[in-house]
């Protein structure tokens, strides 16, 4: 599952570099990050 996340991660920020203004990396990273967080927390709510 961590290696999904990361992949996930890898696209999505990918996509994000091959934009035309590939400005404010660090804070698109960081939002994609926080998205994959709240998807690992919304599927740790399915467990309990």
């Amino acid at each position: 599952m961590k290696n999904g996340y990361k992949y996930f991660f890898y696209k999505l920020y990918r996509f994000a570099e091959r934009v035309p203004s590939p400005w404010w990396s660090e804070w698109k990273a960081a939002l994609y990050l926080s998205v994959v967080e709240f998807l690992f927390l919304v599927s740790l709510e399915d467990i309990f």
